[in-house]
């Protein structure tokens, strides 16, 4: 595995590339630091090196701007962590991050470039588009650390065959240029979820996201047609390491970094195990935190709900997808009308908010089914809804189906690198994407700007950002009514 840096302390720069840029209220971002360059992080300072990272959700830096933050850092690796749609920025980073001095560069500073994340092992072909000298697929806490630190110890202007002799015959650096083949590493899952470092959350300025995440399992044993998720096998965290990590994060709040009522649960499927939820409910529970979690409307019940209540939960997230029974099944959810409005109702009841995901323009949808969708939904009454189109994330069922259709091409997301095309979407039969966009514009009006959509939100407000927010939404509601539908 090579030996322990020594000598001058190797620096790492980590980039979360752009994928959905969140609301922002007071200073304040409504989403989490990612969990995933956090761990990797973790383990990179085991490993001895000085981080540096940037997340582009947040810091909204251009590439040009960004390779130039990077490359005065002077790192000896750079790794990007990649969605689907931030593949158009990553290609454009890595392109500016060699004029700047990347292997290939002018500038005479010679760094490392990697990439991993959910798009990288879906999409091999446009992946190598992006032009980065390793590729990691799967969950690459240690084994990105490993590499960074050979690199770092071989020299990157080693040559390949020192490189070989420092790591037992197996260095994965492509050091001899860019015309080489880059190196492509499948790290698998981690089965044993002990050996999950506490996350280094203090990589990321914790004051400007409004919550703070904590992983209670990885994966998820479900196969969602739509979910680039689907198959990742699910294992469940011990709870000691849950409740060592809510000591990482006791210890934030009272530095002032992070807020106790406001911890959000990464997990795909909270409830899966409900022995598992009520355990980790229960820790959390012990520490005064309210939290969120996301879960299925059919692996919830009154007596779990109850004790997630008395610990903390104040939000839930059901994914509904779609109004029409037939539709779930056709995306992977086998789940009834019945089920749904229980579970809605139980967490309504217990005075839990709740949050509905919809998705509008799925197979077999037209406009009919479109506004059975978003009429069913509505008539939940959930906190908050949340509507999109099917976007088609590749390597999912979803996406093979639509290939299969002959309705996308397979290299879409290339084209979407080249800005050839916009993210591919699914667009039923009969439809437009016009129709979509207009179905979930005036969805998102009858929703949200609704007078006691707009009251609730002024009497949540929490800051000038949230009441100047309340402001422009209760304009709006005045004029929506004098605006036609057609110019939206």
């Amino acid at each position: 595995m090579g030996e322990d840096i020594v000598g001058v302390k190797p620096r790492a720069c980590i980039v979360v590339c752009p994928s959905e840029p969140p609301v922002v209220r007071g200073g304040q971002a409504y989403t989490c630091i990612h969990l995933g360059p956090a761990y990797i992080a973790a383990e990179l300072e085991k490993r001895g090196f000085e981080i540096r990272a940037y997340d582009m959700d947040i810091d909204g830096f251009d590439p040009m701007e960004l390779a130039e933050k990077i490359m005065s850092f002077n790192p000896d690796i750079i790794g990007l962590s990649v969605s689907s749609p931030g593949t158009r920025f990553a290609k454009t980073l890595i392109k500016e991050i060699k004029k700047e001095g990347g292997r290939g560069g002018t500038s005479g500073i010679k760094c490392v470039i990697a990439c991993g994340g959910a798009h990288i092992g879906g999409d091999k072909a446009s992946s190598l588009l992006l032009k980065a000298d390793s590729y990691f697929t799967g969950e690459a806490d240690k084994r990105f650390a490993d590499y960074a630190r050979d690199v770092c110890n071989a020299g990157v202007r080693a040559t390949k065959e020192d490189a070989s002799r420092m790591s037992g015959g197996e260095f994965p650096v492509n050091l001899g240029g860019e015309t080489e083949k880059p190196m492509w590493f499948d790290c698998g899952i981690i089965e044993r979820t002990g050996e999950i470092s506490i996350p280094q959350r203090r990589i990321f300025d914790l004051k400007r996201y409004r919550f703070t995440p904590i992983a209670a399992s990885r994966g998820c044993p479900f196969v969602c047609a739509f979910c680039s998720m689907s198959c990742s096998g699910y294992r469940k965290r011990r709870a000691s390491d849950i409740f060592g990590e809510l000591e990482d994060i006791d210890a934030l709040v009272n530095e002032g970094l992070c807020c106790r009522s406001r911890i959000c649960v990464i997990d795909d499927v909270f409830t899966f195990d409900g022995d598992f939820a009520w355990e980790v409910a229960s820790i959390l529970g012990s520490f005064d935190m309210l939290w969120s979690a996301s879960t299925r409307v059919d692996l919830v019940d009154a007596g779990l709900l109850e004790h997630m209540k008395r610990n903390g939960l104040i939000h839930l997230s059901f994914g509904i997808e779609s109004g029409d029974y037939s539709i779930r099944q056709e995306l992977g959810k086998d789940i009834s009308d019945r089920e749904i409005i229980d579970a809605f109702h139980m967490c309504a009841r217990m005075g839990i908010k709740t949050r509905a995901y919809g998705i509008i323009g799925s197979f077999s949808d037209d406009m009919k089914s479109m506004k059975k969708t978003v009429s069913f939904i509505e008539s939940l009454s959930p906190t908050e809804i949340m509507y999109s189109p099917l976007i088609l994330y590749p390597g999912t069922a979803a996406w093979d189906r639509a290939v299969e259709e002959g309705v996308l091409d397979p290299d879409a997301w290339a084209g979407y690198m080249e800005s050839k095309n916009p993210v591919p979407v699914y667009v039923p039969l009969g439809l437009t994407y016009r129709d979509i966009e207009a179905t979930i514009s005036a969805a998102n009006k009858r929703f949200y700007l609704s007078p006691k959509a707009v009251l609730s939100r002024f009497q949540k407000s929490e800051s000038a950002g949230d009441v100047l927010d309340c402001a422009k939404a209760f304009c709006a509601m005045i004029v929506s009514p004098f605006i036609k539908e057609s110019d939206n």
